[in-house]
């Protein structure tokens, strides 16, 4: 970004660090320049050229692509069946911990299982034998599915 900002302010230089400045590198930091200024209360002098020259620009859009943390997903033990709200950052040890109220049996007692309905034709449940795993590393999303069978 700093050599963005400093190709930018400088319209005459055409090496900078010893790297040419083409034309494209200019126009995408001068618009950098107009970016990162535009809402600055003391705007440099540069600005307003630079303003003038590239019209008025949208600011960027703030994108996040974190996954989710807290997702939907269908509990089934038996002939039950409950939508809980559950964190995928949590080991399948406490998700299991959390469902013996709704098993009524130790987690130690149950299996668990994780059935992902978009790959259920081709892999079907996958059992979750792995305390220390994070739920997130299975790819747990809103709409999901778990069952839960006794040992």
């Amino acid at each position: 970004m700093s050599r963005a900002l400093t190709v930018a302010r400088l319209p005459n230089v055409s090496y900078l660090n010893g790297s040419y400045v083409d034309e494209d590198e200019r126009e995408t930091s001068e618009r950098a320049f107009i970016r990162h200024h535009q809402f600055d209360v003391n705007k440099p002098p540069r600005y307003a050229e630079l303003d003038s020259k590239h019209g008025p620009i949208d600011p960027l859009v703030e994108i996040d692509l974190s996954p989710e943390r807290i997702v939907e997903v269908t509990v089934k033990f038996e002939e039950h069946m409950c939508k809980r709200l559950i964190n995928v950052t949590q080991t399948v040890a406490q998700f299991k911990k959390k469902m013996e109220p709704f098993v009524g049996h130790p987690a130690h007692k149950f299996r668990l299982f994780y059935i992902d309905p978009a790959a259920l034709g081709v892999y079907g449940p996958e059992e979750m034998r792995f305390p220390q795993k994070c739920l997130y590393t299975y790819h747990v999303k809103n709409g999901d599915h778990f069952e839960i069978d006794l040992k």
